[in-house]
């Protein structure tokens, strides 16, 4: 992605990041108030006991803990043993109400309408801990890369991780060398480890284990840190969060001259405004949306 820069701020409480270009904000990641981050984040790893098995829907209600309840296909199930789960199997055959069983958000809550009731978070059983360049699934075995990324080097690498999990390997994976690879691998099973442990001392109470990714670490894990020409943040608090995440996914940007901190030209002015983010934040609520072409799309509630 040449020519893209990340911007990361706090803007109306909320963490953002987007992804401009010359013309303009090509993609934007905004996260949920900061001080009440939801228990339901994208992303988030929960122990949770089995509520009720509806046969009708073929899924589990799970209680995820904290008066927070996800639903869980049969689809997204993994059977006790190490089989795969049979895809024609049904969720009764697959849990028990009482049975504790880890899971992961696939995707958020939504609140109801005035026409249409609130559906409950999705989850899964088949877990992803998500890097910049590698996914660790620990309850699978299979290392998956696209057929773009089929090269000497990408298959020289993958042949070190087979035994070690299953892993998916993401198409930036292509711009770093072994040794970044490597030391992603070895921080993503680190944290899984974490997070089993977590769940070892929880006894049998369902609870949170590890929160979904903010909106900072979704840009990265979808375009990585290399995509970027530069990363402005916009204060310093907001710094931190990025120098704690390099920590733990990418060392070597922390120091590196690529990110920066934002330095306003005149008083008062913010990152957003700089780079005129809030006009685009203004166009998310108008029916209307323009296209790069001149065509435009209206969406309406019918």
């Amino acid at each position: 992605m040449p020519g893209f820069d990340l911007l990361v701020d706090k803007h109306e409480g909320r963490l953002m990041a987007a992804i401009t270009d010359k013309r303009g904000v090509y993609s934007l990641y905004i996260d949920h108030a900061v001080n009440q981050p939801p228990l339901d984040m994208w992303g988030s790893i929960f122990l949770g006991k089995v509520a009720k098995v509806d046969t009708k829907l073929d899924a589990a209600i799970v209680d995820l803990g904290n008066g927070l309840n996800g639903i869980l296909p049969a689809k997204h199930t993994l059977q006790a043993t190490a089989a795969p789960t049979d895809a024609r199997a049904n969720i009764g055959t697959l849990l028990k109400p009482g049975q504790m069983v880890l899971v992961q958000i696939k995707s958020e809550a939504k609140k109801g309408s005035q026409h249409e009731q609130a559906k409950l978070p999705r989850l899964s059983m088949k877990i992803h801990v998500m890097g910049q360049f590698l996914i660790y699934c620990p309850m699978a075995s299979r290392v998956t890369l696209s057929r773009e990324m089929n090269n000497e080097k990408m298959l020289a690498f993958t042949a070190h991780l087979k035994g070690r999990g299953g892993w998916l390997v993401q198409p930036a994976a292509d711009k770093a060398n072994e040794d970044l690879l490597q030391d992603e691998a070895t921080r993503l099973q680190a944290q899984w480890e974490i997070i089993d442990a977590a769940r070892a001392k929880s006894e049998n109470q369902p609870r949170l284990l590890a929160a979904g990714p903010n909106a900072l670490a979704r840009a990265l894990i979808d375009h990585s840190s290399l995509s970027f020409d530069h990363i402005y943040v916009g204060e310093k608090d907001t710094l931190q969060r990025m120098q704690d995440w390099c920590a733990r996914h990418d060392p070597a940007l922390a120091t590196s001259k690529r990110l920066r901190l934002f330095k306003p030209e005149k008083l008062g002015q913010t990152l957003f405004d700089a780079y005129d983010v809030h006009s685009c934040l203004d166009t998310l609520h108008d029916s209307r949306v323009f296209l790069p072409s001149g065509g435009s799309i209206i969406i309406d509630q019918t």
